[in-house]
């Protein structure tokens, strides 16, 4: 495994618990039940959610009647996942064991920032070989600012790759592969937050 993937097993592992017991900021709560009403009326119940943390979310669509996978690098997530229970599955999103087309839906909340720039390719492509044609994806991370390197803070010192973009830049990279749906920003504290809507042609 990539030292960067080992960097962010060790930290999520080790902060499992807290994250498990932490509440979702009403804003990110807020994104996530757009997307399920986003779904439903399009009648798509089948979603991966991918570096699915703790599995907060996907307890919340299993909760809203959809048919859940949850994946994470991470064992001490997993293993909270599946105390939710959820179907849970250590697994890297850049080699995913799903057939093609195994999914209606993708959901992808802070986790692709993760991922190197060169490495975006790729994992596109992967991900859209999980994804039904008609299906969407929901990504959400960080952004406002073009930037490649380790993070941490004065709370959680451990370093983790932190991979940030431009919307337009990535509005750019994501119409390569997707068609673009929708598009927003979220003004957070001392950041921005972008999300989108794709769709698989």
């Amino acid at each position: 495994m990539e030292n960067y993937k080992l960097q962010l097993v060790r930290y999520y592992d080790k902060y499992a618990s807290s994250r498990n017991a932490s509440l979702r900021d009403s804003w990110k709560c807020d994104i996530r039940s757009y997307f399920r009403d986003f779904l439903i009326t399009r009648q798509l119940g089948k979603i991966l959610e991918i570096g699915s943390g703790t599995g907060q979310d996907s307890a919340y669509f299993r909760d809203s009647g959809f048919q859940v996978t949850a994946i994470d690098l991470s064992e001490e997530n997993v293993i909270r996942c599946k105390q939710r229970g959820l179907h849970a599955l250590v697994m890297d999103f850049y080699r995913m064991t799903f057939q093609d087309q195994a999914f209606e839906s993708i959901y992808a909340f802070n986790c692709l920032y993760h991922v190197p720039s060169s490495d975006l390719k790729a994992i596109f492509q992967e991900l859209k070989r999980v994804l039904i044609s008609g299906g969407y994806m929901l990504i959400g991370q960080r952004g406002g600012m073009a930037y490649e390197g380790e993070y941490s803070n004065a709370k959680k010192t451990e370093p983790r790759l932190s991979v940030t973009f431009e919307k337009e830049e990535y509005e750019s990279i994501l119409r390569q592969y997707f068609r673009l749906t929708e598009s927003h920003v979220v003004s957070v504290r001392d950041y921005e937050f972008h999300w989108f809507i794709v769709e698989k042609p």
